[in-house]
């Protein structure tokens, strides 16, 4: 695959002002809800999640992760936006992304899962959640520990894993060039 160098995508994500943080964590924003420690009341998750148990359960997930030792079956869209949390908590941003970027791929080989241009390894979805990462992460008080802020994180990204659809006009799932490199998205702020 052609991936893209990840320090010139993060020059572009910046440039291009790709920071809507608040929009989107205001998403995940409910009146019934206690604040959390990114300062936003967000939804529970109403299906358990073991990794978000204990900073233990938390080390053992990105173990896993990092071993490709990680089950198929858990490796949902709430394990992928905890990884990326932990990621972006612990690296700068570039580095954060390659180390996702690599084990990504390198899961997806231990799966069975082949990183070809109509499956696997999709480098625009892995870019737009780990900005979108970086953007809610950076809203949380900075006191608080890993575990609070991937747990805030992971309940307001979850259930919301199609969030992508609101910046883009088209499939980009299906679409070679995104899957290969980052593409910047296309849906305007009234389209959102």
């Amino acid at each position: 695959m052609d991936l893209i160098d990840g320090s010139a995508v993060e020059a572009q994500l910046i440039a291009t002002g790709f920071a809507l943080a608040n929009r989107a964590a205001s998403s995940c924003l409910r009146e019934d809800s206690l604040p959390g420690p990114c300062g936003l009341h967000v939804a529970t998750i109403t299906a358990p999640v073991y990794f978000l148990d204990s900073e233990q359960s938390l080390d053992e997930l990105i173990e896993a992760f990092e071993r490709g030792t990680l089950p198929k079956k858990d490796w949902r869209h709430a394990a992928h936006v905890a990884v990326a949390g932990c990621y972006v908590l612990a690296y700068q941003r570039p580095e954060a992304t390659t180390l996702v970027r690599h084990g990504i791929l390198h899961l997806n080989r231990c799966h069975g899962t082949a990183n070809t241009d109509h499956s696997g390894y999709h480098e625009t979805l892995t870019l737009f959640w780990i900005a979108r990462t970086g953007e809610f992460l950076a809203g949380c008080q900075p006191d608080a520990s890993r575990i609070d802020k991937v747990r805030a994180l992971v309940e307001c990204f979850a259930p919301r894993r199609d969030l992508f659809r609101e910046y883009y006009t088209f499939d980009v799932v299906r679409s070679v060039e995104a899957r290969r490199r980052w593409v910047e998205p296309d849906a305007t702020p009234e389209e959102r």
